[in-house]
């Protein structure tokens, strides 16, 4: 009768572990992996709002090129609707994380250049920020109007 623990295996006089094969590494090395978050985000592309502590599936893969004090580790969420998921940064050594949002489109972008440049424009000129101040508070206030009527 067998025993059930085997301690040593049998390998055969004509076996050959270098015809072996190895198994393939994948060229960008992603891990499944479920954690939680340690601060509280929203996604700019589907206005998801993820607080503090919820636990969500990502894909863990190493930054190639970048190293600080080690490696740096990146972390793509996976989120139901938005096509370009949210991703973050995270420096394991100093427990920094940065925030990498998924591609702003490029209407957004724009829109923000010309808010910076507006904004640049009026710290050199008090009056013309003042005008622009009360030209926004005008506009919210049609806004609300339209809204309650």
């Amino acid at each position: 009768m067998a025993e059930r623990k085997v301690l040593n295996k049998y390998y055969p006089p004509e076996f050959d572990p270098s015809k072996l094969r190895r198994p393939k590494k994948m060229k960008q090395q992603q891990i499944k992996v479920r954690s939680t978050l340690s601060m509280s985000i929203r996604c700019k592309t589907c206005e998801n709002h993820m607080s503090r502590g919820t636990k969500f599936n990502s894909r863990k893969e190493k930054v190639m090129g970048d190293k600080y004090l080690g490696c740096i580790q990146k972390y793509r969420l996976t989120l139901s609707a938005p096509d370009a998921p949210p991703s973050f940064q995270l420096l394991p050594t100093q427990k920094i994380q940065i925030t990498l949002w998924s591609p702003v489109p490029p209407e957004t972008l724009k829109l923000t250049i010309e808010k910076r440049k507006r904004e640049e424009a009026d710290q050199e000129d008090g009056m013309q920020s003042l005008e622009h101040k009360a030209l926004y508070s005008k506009r919210e206030m049609d806004i609300i109007f339209v809204r309650y009527t």
